[in-house]
């Protein structure tokens, strides 16, 4: 019995080496270290060593009168114990086949790797002045990325997403405060999570991800931009404003791949979602960087549709602008919803409105150029209108420019459309009549903004004279007041 559990081990244990060969040939030799810290390879090997030494205990043990205590004595007992640990060997195959799938797989691999990754191997450490010099450490990142790299060279697709992602999970551990820290904690500003860690080292980890990020099929590149957008708002919400900036850059050029690679506009998504992180905190910065980057987005697909000479537009461009300009709204809702000043809120409101109108003039400019751009304009302007009018649920209460150039814009846009006033104004009024404060404040800018003499267009573009849209907004002003006495009254 115990020659064949001899076999069995030397059977799983070479299997064990050999498997953990092929990846370390096929990945990286970093890979081997999984082999080593295993527990449950540790355990196997241990059982394997204690049923071999067992039996020969029990056949030594009945032929020379050495005994222990919990140990039979019996030949039948003995039979039946070494039976029983060499059926147990036979069994544990099947652990050791899981086993092995654990551990040389490329998804477990990179799994139990990303587990590894601990805090203390990212603090900073401050070398004191007159001391040796010490060892770089290598970190269960850098195996993730060594895997990443290959599998890419082999064009293993699947292990190289696999690596994406698990390399964001070794970062993400990092980066989110820990589940036992307490909520007081969490609030301080920097948070106390990240003081000490190296964000530098950190990040350089990840760019290696952002790089064969954009090498790949749209779906590794979708999936790298929208880990990237999760680091990014942790970086925010950790007051590292300056990495923060640094890595807008890196979602740039993985925005750019997306475009370039299948005109996929799913990239505005992501900017969506992370817009109302980037416009609820103080820096500005953060909020140019990103109406800069969908300006450059409107003028590449601007650039695009005039590389293309006179030829018919196509649809998508108009989905693809509709987008990046309905993506400003998105901002400008977050930015009234946010906390900030109402100086901070004019500003911004400025900032955004202006860029937002400026693209739209290049974006007519352009289609005057193709056959037949009415119909395209008429499709950019429904979009934007529509984006208008939810946005009014989140006009800002305590300043009133924004919300005059609100309703400047929402006039232009539904005059170029011939919209009717009194539908206008219902749907205006349907957004904000479950907010006392937002229906008060936008019927009183209605009310007021003929008399204040003080129009400027929006969208020069569209060429819409001041009589025109004085009348257009007093005839909102008149219905909105209207449905509100029918409320009042029932």
């Amino acid at each position: 019995m115990a020659t064949v559990q001899g076999a069995f081990i030397g059977i799983v244990f070479s299997i064990f080496v050999l498997a953990s060969q092929v990846s370390a040939t096929q990945f990286t030799p970093l890979t081997l270290e999984q082999l080593s810290k295993s527990r449950g390879f540790a355990l196997l090997l241990g059982f394997y060593i204690f049923s071999i030494l067992t039996d020969i205990y029990l056949m030594q043990s009945l032929s020379v009168p050495i005994s222990l205590p919990y140990f039979p004595q019996d030949w039948n007992l003995a039979l039946a114990v070494g039976a029983g640990l060499m059926t147990g060997s036979l069994f544990s195959l099947l652990i050791a086949r899981q086993l092995l799938a654990e551990l040389t797989t490329p998804e477990h691999l990179l799994e139990r790797t990303a587990d590894s990754v601990s805090r203390e191997t990212f603090l900073r450490s401050e070398q004191e002045e007159g001391s040796r010099p010490t060892p770089p450490e290598r970190t269960p990142l850098f195996t993730i990325e060594r895997i990443l790299i290959t599998a890419h060279k082999n064009g293993d697709e699947f292990t190289v997403q696999q690596a994406i992602h698990q390399l964001w999970r070794g970062v993400d551990r990092i980066l989110t405060p820990s589940s036992h820290l307490k909520p007081e904690c969490l609030a301080n500003s920097p948070p106390s999570h990240v003081e000490n860690i190296d964000i530098e080292l950190l990040l350089d980890h990840w760019s290696t991800a952002v790089t064969y990020g954009t090498k790949g099929t749209q779906e590794r590149v979708q999936q790298t931009i929208t880990a990237h957008r999760y680091i990014l708002e942790t970086l925010i919400r950790a007051e590292r404003v300056p990495e923060a900036i640094e890595e807008l850059s890196n979602l740039y050029e993985l925005a750019i791949a997306s475009l370039d690679q299948s005109g996929n506009n799913s990239i505005l998504s992501e900017y969506q979602a992370l817009s109302s992180t980037i416009a609820d905190h103080e820096s500005s910065e953060l909020l140019s960087r990103i109406i800069t980057h969908h300006a450059e987005f409107v003028e590449m697909e601007v650039g695009a549709l005039q590389a293309a000479g006179g030829s018919e537009l196509d649809g998508l461009d108009d989905v693809l602008l509709s987008d990046i300009l309905c993506n400003y709204i998105e901002l400008l809702e977050d930015v009234w919803e946010s906390e900030l000043s109402s100086s901070t809120n004019r500003q911004r409101t400025d900032l955004i409105i202006n860029q937002m109108t400026s693209d739209l003039e290049s974006i007519f400019e352009t289609f005057d150029e193709h056959p037949n751009p009415g119909p395209h304009k008429q499709t950019l302007l429904t979009e934007l209108q529509d984006r208008l009018i939810h946005a009014s649920s989140t006009i800002s209460t305590n300043a009133e420019q924004p919300i005059e150039r609100y309703i400047t814009l929402v006039a232009e846009v539904s005059l170029s459309l011939d919209r009717d006033p009194d539908t206008v104004a219902r749907s205006l009024n349907k957004k904000v009549k479950n907010d006392s404060d937002r229906q008060r404040v936008l019927n009183q800018q209605l009310k007021n903004w003929s008399s204040k003499d003080t129009y400027q267009s929006e969208f020069e573009v569209l060429a819409i004279n001041k009589e025109e849209i004085t009348e257009f907004v007093e005839s909102i002003a008149t219905e909105i007041s209207s449905l509100e006495a029918e409320t009042t009254t029932e």
